[in-house]
């Protein structure tokens, strides 16, 4: 009887290893699977002969380093500007290029439309923020269709409204929004985006526009104390930004142009006439972090591609110590005028001892009395 016991026992634990092994076997399998169907940007193919016998698409940034904000090695954080012209009905398009920081310039959102993709990207879990909404196209084009205008930020991480409001005439441009972004470890990012106003017939001065929307943009951006970037499609050369020469004083810097300029090549263009003009613009604490800069989608919005960067998350979040001295309060420790007036009672008391000094040939009280 016991040793039919001690045979029942070790077929009873035969038998639970065998379903532990096949859970884990059938978890696996529903891993691989999902990585199979999974759609999403940027994704490189690597060969999984042992386990599936194919090539399996797979997403090394989002699958293999984990995701954002995840303490045990997080992931790079992804940000990038796009100019879709209307961002209503590509919403699928956005939702592909998988977890980061994505800001749209020119997207002509209207309340109809701005409500209709709110809810999409919701559906697919990314937060958003928007700029105000704009004007519908002519009298007569449909609910969706607005003005070329626009901006908004989408994200899978949460957005915030920059505390500080912004002025009626960048308010009513539509053309700016502003973010702060809970990157992890505590640590917050400004996050703006920007567009830029064309230089044609539609404004009368495109100009002061641009100049306007500028100022208080850079403005938070430089009293920000932490990661910052400012996106966008400027309609300009960077060198024709205002106040960008204020920006580069602090630290700033144009991401691919530097990301360029370490590979020894020269930054991609970002628009079908072959000229630059969508920036990625990050301050001195984000420079560290910068792994890439570059447009890697041809032309999936018309006539701009996606300009998008990495940037290393253990840098963005790592603690910084900076000492912040008090300023300098000299001129005021010190009385000019009764230094004077001492200086002067000194030396009515000494000249005496001096010149008695002198006149005894006493060189050593003369120098003490000196």
């Amino acid at each position: 009887m016991a040793h039919f016991g001690w045979k029942a026992c070790i077929q009873d634990m035969n038998l639970c290893s065998l379903t532990i092994l096949g859970r884990i076997g059938c978890f696996f399998t529903t891993i691989v699977s999902t990585l199979v169907h999974d759609r999403c940007l940027f994704s490189e193919t690597l060969m999984m002969s042992d386990l599936v016998g194919e090539k399996v698409p797979f997403d090394l940034w989002t699958h293999l380093s984990g995701r954002v904000g995840e303490a045990d090695n997080p992931s790079p954080l992804r940000v990038g500007t796009f100019n879709p012209h209307q961002i209503f009905s590509k919403e699928d398009v956005i939702c592909e290029w998988g977890h980061g920081i994505w800001a749209g310039s020119g997207t002509s959102h209207t309340v109809d439309a701005m409500n209709v993709s709110r809810s999409r990207f919701r559906k697919a879990r990314f937060f958003t923020v928007w700029s105000s909404p704009v004007a519908k196209h002519t009298r007569d084009a449909g609910l969706f269709r607005g003005r070329a205008s626009g901006t908004c930020l989408v994200s899978h991480l949460r957005l915030k409204p920059y505390p500080a409001a912004i002025s009626g005439v960048a308010e009513q441009s539509s053309r700016v929004i502003e973010s702060l972004v809970d990157v992890g470890n505590g640590t917050h990012m400004f996050v703006a985006c920007l567009y830029g106003p064309t230089h044609n017939t539609t404004f009368f001065d495109p100009w002061a526009l641009l100049s306007a929307v500028c100022k208080e943009t850079f403005d938070h951006a430089l009293a920000f104390k932490g990661p910052a970037i400012i996106m966008g499609d400027f309609n300009v050369e960077l060198c024709e930004v205002p106040r960008w020469k204020a920006l580069q004083r602090a630290g700033w810097i144009d991401a691919a142009l530097f990301d360029a300029d370490r590979r020894g090549t020269s930054p991609s263009h970002t628009s079908k006439d072959k000229a630059r003009k969508s920036f990625i613009l990050v301050n001195a604490q984000l420079v560290q972090a910068l792994r890439w800069c570059k447009t890697v989608e041809d032309f999936e919005f018309d006539a701009h591609p996606l300009l998008a960067a990495d940037f290393d998350l253990d840098v963005v979040i790592r603690p910084i110590s900076k000492w912040w001295l008090p300023v300098s309060s000299d001129r005021y420790m010190f009385d000019t005028e009764l230094l004077e007036e001492h200086a002067v009672h000194i030396l009515e008391e000494r000249r005496d001892k001096f010149v008695q000094a002198l006149a005894h040939d006493d060189g050593d009280e003369a120098m003490r009395q000196f």
